[in-house]
């Protein structure tokens, strides 16, 4: 059996990373359950067990494992084996030791979701894993509310005009000061102060943050149940946390879609490549906000029901194989029993 040692954030040791109790959010220590029971990594697990090969977080090692994989970005390592990958680093915007060069010295191969750094050799592609099911609410009449966003509130490493975080600021101002009523806001952090400015928000907020907390209409506390909320909007905003890399998604806008929720979204500069233009909102189609919004509130609910059947077109569909767990665990399965076989 091959042996191999997961290095991830240390709050999901023991296991938890590949366990059914890993927790979506942990705001305050309260953990909230996964609506999706981390099914993929669960299944990961299982599927490298089944082909031999047995992963354990690295506390959980009592012996030199064979081969050392980090996720997302976690860089730092823990022994020193000869063998390293790095699974799915996010953007250097938000873990600034996450640069190709740095991770191109640092790992044997690193398995990435940014277009532009596959070369076949060092990086490979790889997408998150998403747990996919079928629309079953379709058109308004279990959908009351018009829109939401699921976000923390958070901030780049690095200043970017790129940032995602600073776009979703300036939307939720927008629709607190405009159209409130249709508008829900999930997330956590919302009730303190924050801002489109990343100098602002990166530095002053924190001092703020202990003397004032912020007020919102829309603000509607943390989601305890994604799936509840989206299955109760007609449309969810879905801005990735960077704009503009090939390739480069979060689990955002299939969150939305697989509940039936048409997704506004902005993020991936070429996402037709990956997701039919039919199935979503394209944000780069409208000029402003007040566009967006008159679009959706207008919206008859045949075109809506249209999108709809769209999503479970593309959900039933080959094109989303690269984001499903089959695809993401065979290949990390191919790549180690190759490296392995030549020591």
């Amino acid at each position: 059996m091959i042996e191999v040692a997961a290095v991830v954030q240390d709050e999901y040791l023991n296991n938890l990373f590949f366990d059914k109790k890993m927790p979506q959010v942990k705001p305050e220590n309260i953990n909230i359950p996964r609506d999706d029971g981390n099914i993929c990594f669960h299944d990961f697990k299982k599927k490298l067990f089944l082909n031999g090969i047995n992963i354990n977080t690295y506390d959980l090692i009592k012996k030199k494992a064979d081969i050392e994989i980090h996720f997302h970005f976690n860089f730092s390592s823990k022994s020193q084996h000869n063998l390293k990958y790095c699974v799915w680093p996010e953007a250097e915007e938000i873990f600034k030791l996450n640069n190709s060069n740095r991770l191109r010295k640092n790992y044997n191969k690193i398995f990435t979701t940014f277009d532009n750094d596959v070369d076949n050799i060092k990086f490979f592609q790889i997408k998150y894993p998403i747990h996919f099911k079928m629309i079953k609410n379709f058109g308004f009449e279990e959908r009351k509310k018009l829109s939401c966003l699921i976000s923390s509130n958070k901030n780049l490493s690095v200043f970017s005009k790129s940032s995602g975080y600073s776009e979703r600021v300036k939307l939720i101002n927008w629709f607190n000061e405009n159209f409130s009523e249709d508008f829900s806001l999930y997330g956590v952090g919302w009730d303190s102060f924050f801002s489109s400015n990343y100098y602002m928000n990166r530095y002053v907020s924190k001092i703020i943050k202990i003397f004032k907390k912020k007020k919102l209409k829309i603000y509607k506390g943390i989601a305890a149940s994604k799936t509840e909320v989206y299955q109760g909007h007609r449309f969810a905003f879905c801005y990735e946390n960077v704009f503009d890399k090939p390739g480069y998604f979060c689990e955002l806008i299939f969150d939305a879609m697989n509940n039936g929720c048409v997704p506004i979204y902005k993020g991936c500069s070429n996402i037709e490549k990956y997701i039919p233009e039919n199935c979503f909102i394209d944000h780069r189609n409208f000029k402003n906000n007040l566009e967006i919004y008159e679009f959706i509130k207008n919206m008859k609910e045949d075109i809506f029901i249209e999108y709809q059947k769209n999503i479970n077109s593309f959900l039933k569909s080959n094109k989303k194989q690269i984001f499903t767990v089959d695809f993401f665990s065979n290949e990390i399965i191919k790549h180690i029993k190759k490296d392995l076989s030549k020591n």
